[in-house]
């Protein structure tokens, strides 16, 4: 099992408009990666102000149209290149599965979430599907910085 991480995606992460403020991680066409989320943090970027997010972790049943694709980098200098696609800007919504899971915090604070060993985010095995990371801020406009942690 190889582990990879999505680091420092944004910013770009503006949630004013609908379809902003998310990021997304699937699998490709072919072959299957099948990654689990085993961690992800968010925080403050470029402008931090006193505001409040609440972020949603959603199970995406079509894919949607996604563009700024985000490159996973190994965290194990041994891995090859990972077979998992990702991206954070959403410019048409897909479907919507199931909500895996919501936080809220602080953006002074940011927010970092690791998942108990059998707990991780796994993303179902079917092409272009995924989990999207979206965010909604009480006010303002500010930017998110990402790190996604995943293994395939």
């Amino acid at each position: 099992m190889a582990r990879y991480v999505l680091s420092s995606i944004g910013p770009g992460m503006n949630s004013t408009a609908a379809t902003a403020g998310n990021v997304k991680i699937d699998n490709p066409a072919a072959p299957f990666a099948a990654p689990k989320i085993y961690e992800w943090e968010a925080g403050p970027a470029a402008n931090s102000a006193d505001n409040t997010y609440t972020i949603r972790a959603i199970r995406q049943t079509t894919a949607g149209t996604w563009t700024n694709a985000v490159v996973a980098s190994a965290v194990d200098p041994h891995s090859g290149a990972s077979n998992t696609t990702a991206a954070n800007t959403q410019t048409a919504a897909g479907a919507n599965g199931v909500e895996l899971g919501r936080w809220g915090f602080h953006m002074r604070g940011g927010y970092r979430w690791v998942a108990i060993p059998g707990g991780e985010l796994a993303v179902t095995n079917t092409t272009l599907f995924g989990i999207r990371l979206d965010t909604t801020f009480a006010q303002g406009s500010d930017v998110l910085n990402w790190s996604i942690y995943f293994d395939e």
